[in-house]
């Protein structure tokens, strides 16, 4: 209000303690007063009206009574509240500014923002795609098991591993689904296909905890590690009660499980690879359909 005064006509000058002439500078210059240094070091002022005696008596006799160190308290706090009123003064008289700073930042979040998003869409995209690759490259797509591309990849795996002897216990399983032509022939490709599919799921739900590949038209190879190869009597016994109980609720030929089996162990002291393995299983598969195939014709004849 003095400040007013002083611009307006109404006062001459007023008179402004150190706590106070810093936070209100700003207000002496939009009011375009002047400050003058008076070179008189005093603790406190009174502005008063002319003639107005009897105030400065009191005012006089109060800041001797009041102790210096109540005085300063109080000068500091009203210091401070100004310090708050200049804030907010300020925030009113640039609200533009600020406004358009907060937009300006807004703005470049939203820009980070969404140049995240897509290059998290991108990167998920590219994924999607080498995912679609590799399945167009590794997987069978009629039965869903990896294809012979992926077995030669997994085994060339595994034999780094069996030298660095990572690897203890395997075996491979070989399967050949039987009569898979002659279902082809009566039946068609179509029903051929469904045998294989019905053949490879179970495969897959009996070794459900090892890799299956469809390595051939007709033939499947399962890789047996460790609750599989430590079980795998035992699975087999499974696949071969499980395919039985298939073929007697089956009404039609495509709808049963014919398939041969031969399982062999890796034996570092024998096998230079896998491909050894692969052939001693292949051997024993081939013994199983010749056994197979002579049990069906014996049964054949006494019917």
């Amino acid at each position: 209000k003095g400040l007013e005064a002083v611009a307006k006509g109404e006062a001459d000058c007023v008179i402004i303690s150190n706590y106070r002439f810093n936070n209100i500078s700003k207000q002496c210059e939009q009011l375009h007063l002047s400050a003058v240094y008076t070179g008189v070091n005093m603790k406190y002022y009174f502005a008063l009206c002319k003639g107005n005696t009897d105030l400065y008596s009191i005012l006089s006799r109060v800041t001797i009574a009041v102790p210096d160190e109540a005085i300063h308290t109080a000068l500091t706090y009203y210091s401070t509240e100004d310090v708050k009123t200049g804030l907010l003064d300020y925030i009113k008289e640039n609200w533009g500014i600020l406004m358009t700073v907060v937009v300006v930042i807004l703005l470049v979040i939203m820009l980070l923002l969404i140049r995240s998003i897509r290059a998290e869409k991108k990167a998920f995209n590219e994924e999607r795609k080498v995912h679609t690759l590799n399945q167009k490259v590794y997987v069978d797509p009629l039965t869903s098991v990896r294809n012979k591309t992926g077995y030669t990849d997994y085994i060339n795996t595994i034999q780094e591993k069996l030298r660095s002897g990572a690897i203890t216990g395997l075996a491979i399983c070989m399967f050949d689904c039987d009569n898979l032509k002659y279902i082809n022939d009566r039946f068609g490709h179509k029903m051929g296909d469904e045998y294989l599919k019905t053949a490879s799921r179970l495969i897959c739900g009996i070794f459900q905890h090892s890799p299956v590949f469809r390595v051939g038209g007709d033939e499947f190879i399962s890789v047996l590690q460790n609750q599989d190869f430590e079980n795998r009597d035992e699975l087999i016994r499974r696949f071969e009660e499980e395919s039985k109980l298939i073929n007697e609720s089956a009404q039609n030929d495509w709808e049963c499980v014919n398939v041969s089996i031969g399982i062999a162990q890796y034996d570092e002291k024998t096998d230079k690879s896998m491909e050894d393995t692969l052939a001693r299983a292949d051997e024993k598969m081939y013994e199983n359909k010749r056994r197979r195939k002579a049990h069906q014709n014996n049964t054949q004849e006494r019917t």
